[in-house]
């Protein structure tokens, strides 16, 4: 063997000068060059990047010599890769693309953090050993086994920490993205993330993304860059500021909108309690003192009778809240 000749050993490259440094930022590179080579859709490339060309550099950026300029970049062309794909805006929060999907976010790894959490973690294995040789290495050299400050969302990362919630809270403190907090309050959210079995198209996944990203370019969010007239006020409803909840939720524009969104969701709970053969009634009528009640569903059971009216809640109150709401009035 040459002096000048490179050899693999458990997966890292070494020279006679020692180790090489990995090629992160071309595997990358290279990994999203292929993925948008060939006819996948957006979510199958989504699914690829989370699950398989991200992860296969964690051996690399745990036992190997990494760049930290190399990371960074790296990180860089995922997020725009993965911005380009799905149409987000441009102030989209950098936490949406690390936080957990059952926070709100896809999930991806983040490549500076997790090699610091990573060496951590084989510091932390490395103090606590009793091997006599680890032990007087470490005695000579203290510093070895010292632990990197990981950041995450502006929060510093402790060891009694989890990364995910670091992510979350992070995420649900931006503007376009704290309404995702109340998603805490859900079952099984964001299922079309995480269900490789569902065929999404292109067009219905890269919406649902940037509704949960609060990308849509509303005027509140093309006032935060353009002088706009009346500046971020909904030209329909006086000093109410024209977001994606007022839109979704208030704003008499799109109320037609609304009702379909409703019927269309009833009509998935009928299809459901049909195949569950649960007998219901729809279009009911129910005095109670001197008005009425106009719930969309009774279900009847064996034993008992459900009153049921769906209700898509704005995510600015509680589930428990806005229940309330609805049934006092």
């Amino acid at each position: 063997m040459n002096v000048s000749d490179a050899y693999k050993y458990l997966g890292v490259v070494f020279t006679a000068k020692g180790m090489v440094s990995a090629p992160i930022l071309e595997g990358i590179q290279e990994g999203l060059g292929r993925l948008n080579g060939i006819g996948l859709t957006v979510f199958e490339r989504y699914i690829t990047l989370r699950d398989h060309l991200i992860p296969r550099l964690v051996y690399s950026l745990t036992y190997g010599k990494v760049s930290q300029s190399q990371v960074r970049q790296a990180e860089q062309v995922v997020r725009l890769a993965v911005r380009d794909w799905m149409k987000l805006a441009r102030d989209t929060p950098r936490e949406f693309y690390y936080a957990p999907t059952s926070a709100g976010g896809l999930a991806l790894n983040e490549l500076e953090v997790r090699r610091k959490l990573f060496h951590n973690k084989r510091m932390s294995s490395l103090r606590d050993s009793k091997d006599p040789i680890i032990r007087a290495i470490i005695a000579q050299d203290p510093k070895y086994v010292r632990p990197q400050q990981a950041i995450i969302g502006g929060l510093l990362y402790r060891d009694s920490d989890k990364a995910e919630t670091l992510y979350a809270k992070a995420l649900w403190a931006k503007t376009d993205t704290c309404g995702l907090a109340s998603t805490a309050q859900g079952h099984r959210n964001f299922m079309f993330l995480t269900d490789r079995g569902q065929k999404h198209n292109d067009a219905t996944f890269c919406a649902a993304v940037q509704i949960m990203a609060g990308a849509p370019l509303t005027k509140a969010k093309r006032a935060r860059f353009t002088q706009l007239p009346n500046r971020n006020k909904c030209e329909s409803c006086g000093d109410r500021i024209k977001n994606l909840q007022h839109i979704l939720q208030v704003c008499p524009r799109v109320r037609g909108a609304r009702i379909k969104r409703h019927d269309q969701v009833q009509a998935l709970l009928e299809v459901s309690l049909k195949a569950k053969n649960k007998k219901f009634h729809k279009d009911n009528i129910i005095p109670m003192g001197g008005t009425v009640r106009k719930p969309d569903l009774v279900i009847i059971d064996e034993k008992k009778i459900s009153v049921v009216d769906p209700t898509i809640v704005s995510d600015t109150l509680s589930l428990q809240e806005s229940s309330k709401l609805r049934w006092s009035l």
